[in-house]
């Protein structure tokens, strides 16, 4: 079977599994298939698919306004509510933003207020309320006066006192984890306050926390190809958006000199292909956070000649596969995607991926 017929037969699985999951959340659930789909329809002008995706949408928001939901970042409020901004800051639906996601900030607001200690996971974490804030607080100009502008940098306000008491306090949870993992707390921190400094919103309290993990990001070099590459980028984004000592620019040459693609490359084994831990994860950064691409031909040629897609064996009928944005078939398929001008391989419309492994 060609792979431009599988990745249909796939892509179909995908949206019919995904009207059927129980979890309506970014990561795991229903509003990850709902972002891939809105990106298929773009990218294939298949009107199809973009009438699913709005229809997972509305069922999403429909469920929220019925039942109680969690209010994080990966199966939560925070994650569908983010989830609905970018939709809207890049088109693909429109509306009033903060007339939509009014009574989302108002009940993440009470949580984190009153929340006694919170993880500073992306997940369920602070990592993930701080990218909902840095995302909502990104759709209001800086001269705006209501009250749910001041609600949000209030609110931010309190994020940071949060996660510069973690810092000092429990510093261990920014180590390296031992293999590739999207979740490293360090670039994802780093990342974020990037954003914030870019906001121009508490640009004092930024600086602060950035110093504060100036001596132990100085001395994490990254064990491994993939957790190094990961880093470099992250503090590239800290380095573009704050006036730092030259220490930090050498630190970033340090890593970039013990890089190259073949080193990423054997870190991962042929199925290792999805966001969270795998190949896809590293071309997702690429993609998010290098201007210049580098790495995306050759990943994307290798996810799509694994073995991981044989796995399937009859995508049309009913598979124990993970289609999920962290785990499964639309995480992976998403981060071809947004690959630039590699996002052919991932859409089945070129043969140099399908015949012979990357190595």
């Amino acid at each position: 079977m060609k792979m431009k017929t599988k990745l249909t037969l796939i892509n179909n699985l995908i949206s019919q599994k995904g009207s059927s999951l129980q979890n309506i959340g970014l990561l795991n659930g229903k509003m990850g298939v709902c972002i891939y789909l809105f990106y298929l329809a773009r990218h294939t002008e298949n009107q199809q698919y973009q009438v699913q995706a709005e229809a997972l949408l509305d069922d999403i928001w429909i469920k929220v306004e019925e039942s109680p939901q969690s209010l994080d970042f990966g199966n939560g409020l925070a994650g569908i509510a983010w989830s609905t901004e970018h939709l809207m800051q890049n088109n693909f639906v429109a509306g009033d933003i903060n007339e939509a996601l009014c009574d989302a900030d108002d009940k993440i607001f009470q949580y984190l207020t009153n929340i006694k200690e919170a993880s500073l996971d992306l997940h369920d974490g602070l990592l993930g309320y701080g990218f909902y804030l840095v995302s909502r607080l990104q759709s209001y100009r800086k001269t705006d006066q209501s009250d749910q502008f001041f609600l949000l940098r209030r609110l931010l306000a309190e994020l940071l006192n949060q996660v510069h008491a973690v810092v000092e306090n429990k510093e261990y949870l920014l180590r390296e984890p031992p293999a590739f993992q999207l979740k490293w707390k360090l670039p994802l921190l780093l990342i974020l306050l990037a954003k914030i400094k870019e906001c121009g919103i508490y640009s004092r309290k930024v600086d602060v926390l950035i110093y504060s993990l100036e001596p132990f990001l100085l001395s994490t070099f990254g064990a491994n190809a993939a957790n190094r590459y990961y880093l470099m980028l992250s503090v590239k984004q800290v380095l573009a958006a704050f006036n730092l000592p030259e220490r930090w620019a050498y630190h970033i040459r340090m890593l970039e000199q013990n890089l190259n693609i073949q080193m990423i490359n054997q870190e991962f084994s042929e199925i290792k292909i999805e966001p969270l831990s795998g190949l896809s994860g590293v071309v997702l950064l690429e993609s998010l956070f290098c201007g210049e691409p580098v790495v995306s031909e050759t990943f994307c040629k290798r996810i799509i000649a694994s073995p991981y897609w044989d796995l399937i064996k009859e995508p049309e009928k009913t598979s124990p596969v993970e289609i999920g944005l962290q785990l499964g078939l639309s995480g992976i398929l998403l981060c071809g995607l947004l690959s630039g001008s590699r996002r052919d391989y991932m859409l089945g419309e070129t043969d140099q991926g399908t015949a012979e492994h990357v190595h």
